[in-house]
């Protein structure tokens, strides 16, 4: 579908197609708000809109690999002209009408929308989902339109161990449109080469101008971390709140959907739309830019970083990022209603229960039978149970492994056998060091509505125990490669209104969501590297 879309728009458009793309859009920096403001003003049509976007994934994804499927050109444009016909009936279904998004493909679609759900996987590839997931069926009746599905870490990260962040048998190795020279083949698995992920083509897709919003998931990091290296919003919400049916699973524990988007303002539009239960009033109405209102407290950076397995230690970018970490919190002290440092937040490595970490063993036990659970809602797909999906080999498929390409989550999940009762005390203790000994322990004691601290970082590993929502902040990019980097923040349980206050004081602050340098005119392509 790439390489079509590289034809379809290398040659002048036929005038009933493509005439009117002479509106000056530009993909990298236009937000849901603008564009709807154009929309409504009757500047621009949602079938230009999407022509746009096309045009951008067909000039840049041969390189950057962040999609795996776009419905038919035929297919985008029949329902963009619907919802325009719609608007200009003054039947607008609200403030993403005619809006495009992305959806990170191990979300289920309906087939009439001409794409398959995969999570990256072979074994999946002749899947057939029913219907889609229930959060998507929620996007469409707000009137946004599905542009295509984006790359993944393959099974979304738990597939192998140490497999390279973004990488899937699918899509190939999906790269960071920051990143120059793109992801090193001797970098770690979150190097600072590595999109990150495992909702790595979501946010290299908005972040090159392939829609304004996309639909990532997390069970730990998937979200916020890709979004932090693409200098995008994103937020995780509390576990329940958006219905995970219809999503390629690894634990019900942990997983969630969640949005990214280059504003808090169009992240809060989107979340609006997702949860099961619209919110009574918008998460737009409390973004106030004032951090007058927070009570802070924040991570000490030493303490909070990735070890050097995980991410490659490069001297002249650590010391670059603990710089603007420590800058961020003193402009932070400066204006909050409460500001409290290095707070002693549970450690990622507090979770030991009979000799094993809680936190994996209930993702392990969760993984096998939450697969069979979302193969059981499919109309088809030929693999019939988890054991399936070890054992499935495609010898036809043309397919770059990466050098350390294994399944080793998979046969772990196999292997696992726990005594009765085991599941329940290891699920009972992640949710306690989570909840009751981590961040509820901290907020209370200490009176604070958010923990902040960085995103290179397993501050995600708490609020995945937790099951409470993390959001990213983006802060700016490295002078090493000029990859993205920011801090994250979680908050209390169904607290999201805090998060958001939080994302719009930060923005207020720092401005720090800037385009990707190689994809702007005159500067270097990415699609030339």
């Amino acid at each position: 579908m790439i390489g079509f879309l590289k034809l379809l728009f290398s040659k002048s458009p036929p005038p009933a197609v493509f005439a009117t793309m002479s509106v000056p859009i530009d993909v990298l920096t236009a937000t849901a708000k603008t564009l709807k403001e154009a929309l409504d003003a009757g500047e621009l049509t949602s079938v230009e809109l999407v022509d746009h976007y096309l045009k951008q994934i067909a000039d840049h994804d041969g390189y950057l690999c962040a999609m795996i499927s776009l419905p038919s050109v035929q297919n985008v444009h029949s329902v963009a002209a619907a919802l325009d016909e719609e608007r200009k009936a003054g039947k607008s279904r609200g403030p993403l009408h005619g809006i495009p998004i992305i959806l990170k493909d191990n979300i289920a679609t309906e087939l009439g929308l001409g794409m398959k759900t995969t999570a990256g996987s072979l074994a999946l590839r002749d899947s057939r989902p029913r219907q889609s997931a229930p959060c998507i069926d929620k996007l469409v009746n707000a009137g946004m339109i599905i542009l295509g599905k984006s790359n993944l870490s393959e099974l979304s990260n738990f597939k192998g161990k140490d497999l390279p962040s973004g990488w899937s048998a699918v899509g190939g190795q999906c790269q960071s449109p920051y990143v120059r020279g793109g992801a090193q083949q001797n970098d770690t698995k979150d190097g600072h080469s590595m999109p990150s992920g495992s909702s790595s083509g979501s946010a290299a897709a908005v972040a090159a101008g392939y829609a304004p919003l996309a639909i990532g998931t997390e069970t730990n990091g998937s979200l916020v971390w890709p979004a932090s290296r693409c200098l995008l919003y994103a937020i995780k919400p509390t576990i329940g709140l958006i219905s995970q049916r219809g999503i390629v699973p690894v634990s019900h524990t942990c997983d969630s959907a969640g949005p990214l988007a280059r504003t808090p303002y169009d992240l809060a539009l989107v979340l609006d739309e997702l949860l099961d239960e619209k919110p009574a009033t918008s998460f737009a109405s409390v973004l106030s830019e004032s951090w007058s209102n927070l009570s802070v407290g924040i991570l000490d950076y030493n303490v909070w970083w990735h070890d050097s397995g995980f991410l490659k230690p490069v001297e002249e970018a650590t010391k670059q990022m603990y710089d603007a970490f420590q800058s961020a919190y003193d402009q932070i002290q400066e204006q909050a209603k409460k500001f409290v440092e290095n707070v002693p937040l549970v450690l990622p490595g507090d979770f030991e229960l009979k000799g094993r970490d809680s936190m994996l063993t209930v993702l392990l036990t969760d993984f096998p039978v939450d697969f069979e659970n979302y193969l059981g809602d499919l109309e088809y797909s030929s693999l019939k149970n988890f054991e399936a999906l070890r054992d499935y080999k495609d010898d036809k498929a043309e397919v770059v492994y990466p050098p350390n390409h294994n399944q080793g989550r998979v046969e772990d999940a196999l292997a696992l056998k726990l005594p009765p009762g085991d599941y329940e005390e290891h699920l009972r203790n992640v949710r306690s060091i989570g909840r009751e000994q981590g961040i509820d322990h901290i907020l209370d004691t200490y009176g604070l509505d958010v923990i902040i601290g960085p995103a290179d970082s397993q501050i995600t590993k708490i609020a995945a125990a937790a099951g409470y929502p993390i959001a990213s902040l983006p802060l700016g990019c490295l002078d090493y490669n000029g990859r993205g980097f920011g801090m994250l923040a979680i908050a209390r349980a169904n607290n999201e209104m805090k998060l958001f206050e939080c994302m719009s004081a930060w923005d207020n602050m720092f401005r720090p969501v800037k385009p990707p340098p190689l994809l702007l005119p005159g500067g270097d392509r990415a699609s030339d590297l």
